[in-house]
């Protein structure tokens, strides 16, 4: 339902007609029979309201006379400093019975059409209640989403109009969608359906890193598809084991840890292998488990504003790393298995930012070394380690030298 504030002095006489009527249309009416009213509860639910009906001749506060001439004018003023306040604008319709001591309102007009382009200055209560209660929803879902794309979240959309070489209009609907039900929350918004979405918008975003070289051609697949894991692995600075790429040598990377963990946030709830496909039973039932157990609709919007917030980083990173050549020169190839590059050689071991000791890309179960003593390795074998394997794609005892 479009929650919708509705100001009229003549609430009691009209209000049971004009509420089925809304209804039909997807209109929730909230009445106010004066402006005093109205202004306490726009102030308190700003944000619940997607649309505001005024009548031309009412009242600014209770027991006063009606008055076309000050109260629109009065009305539609602070309406504007709301709106400047809150960075948002409710588009607002004067529905008035048109007699002819309302005064002329051409001037209403102009404001209006920003979002309105009905032909005459004001909807009549007589005939024109059908054409308004039909463009209300219409116009609140394309103001929600030009909010949403040119002042709410004006530098993520300009972001994603800057990247060249991709379609970007289905990763700007997904994000629409979601944020905008974050914001207003109208319609039927089902959080079920943006978890594979929303990694969409990042296999959108890695091609856009692929087309500047900072995602390497191994990590595309041949039906043109990115490779989500091994793709974010690569980001990291860790080994894409599955490629046989990484980024750079040992400690070198591409995005931030705070990114990284954002991106592995918005693989978390997907399938690694569905890319655009819908997800399967199996993966449908495990998502829909976890919104039995937590409020799905708040993991969701935290996923959206976490996209957002890596589209701007890429943003920054990209444009001072614009260069495909040189990007792709920190492409290093790794070796299905290399061990011998590790067995019996001497390292001057490193420690991570989360305490594990490691020789490249070899864990060693290092308690306390003297800095600068080195080490030689033996009995190399794939890392097993949950916590370590991910990023060290060996692991090996030690011997001190």
């Amino acid at each position: 339902m479009v929650k919708t504030l509705w100001v009229d002095d003549k609430i009691k006489e009209l209000y049971s007609a004009y509420k089925l009527e809304a209804d039909d249309y997807g209109i929730e009416l909230i009445p106010f029979d004066c402006w005093e009213k109205a202004k306490v509860e726009l102030v308190n639910h700003y944000d619940d309201y997607s649309a505001i009906i005024l009548d031309a001749k009412c009242v600014l506060k209770e027991g006063e006379a009606d008055d076309t001439m000050r109260f629109l004018p009065e009305v539609l003023k602070q309406l504007g400093i709301m709106a400047s306040e809150r960075h948002r604008t409710i588009p607002w319709f004067i529905l008035s019975a048109g007699s002819g001591d309302v005064g002329p309102l051409h001037w209403v007009k102009e404001p209006r059409l920003a979002w309105d382009d009905w032909e005459n200055d004001f909807y009549r209560k007589t005939i024109d209640r059908p054409a308004l209660f039909s463009r209300i929803p219409e116009i609140a879902v394309h103001s929600n989403a030009t909010q949403i794309k040119t002042i709410l979240y004006k530098d993520v959309f300009e972001t994603l109009d800057s990247f060249k070489g991709i379609n970007n209009e289905n990763a700007k609907r997904i994000l629409v969608d979601v944020l905008a039900a974050l914001h207003f929350m109208e319609g039927d918004f089902k959080p079920i359906l943006y978890y594979n979405q929303l990694r969409q918008v990042l296999e959108y975003l890695f091609k856009v890193c692929h087309i500047v070289g900072l995602v390497p051609d191994q990590c595309i697949e041949t039906d043109g598809r990115v490779n989500l894991a091994q793709s974010s692995k690569y980001l990291a600075g860790r080994v894409a084991e599955h490629k046989g790429v990484r980024y750079g040598t040992d400690g070198d990377r591409i995005v931030t840890p705070n990114i990284e963990s954002e991106i592995k946030s918005l693989l978390f709830l997907g399938n690694n292998n569905s890319h655009f496909a819908d997800l399967d039973d199996e993966s449908r039932r495990m998502v829909e488990d976890f919104f039995r157990t937590s409020n799905s609709k708040y993991v969701i919007f935290s996923l959206a504003l976490q996209m957002c917030d890596i589209i701007v980083w890429f943003r920054d990173y990209i444009s001072q790393h614009n260069d495909k050549d040189i990007n792709l020169s920190k492409c290093k190839q790794v070796g299905k298995d290399d061990k011998a590059k590790y067995e019996g050689k001497e390292f001057e071991p490193k420690k991570d930012e989360n305490g594990y000791w490691h020789c490249e890309d070899c864990s060693v179960p290092i308690k306390s070394i003297h800095v600068g003593k080195k080490i030689r390795l033996r009995d190399v074998a794939d890392n097993t380690d949950p916590r370590t394997k991910q990023k060290y794609k060996y692991f090996a005892y030690y011997d001190v030298v």
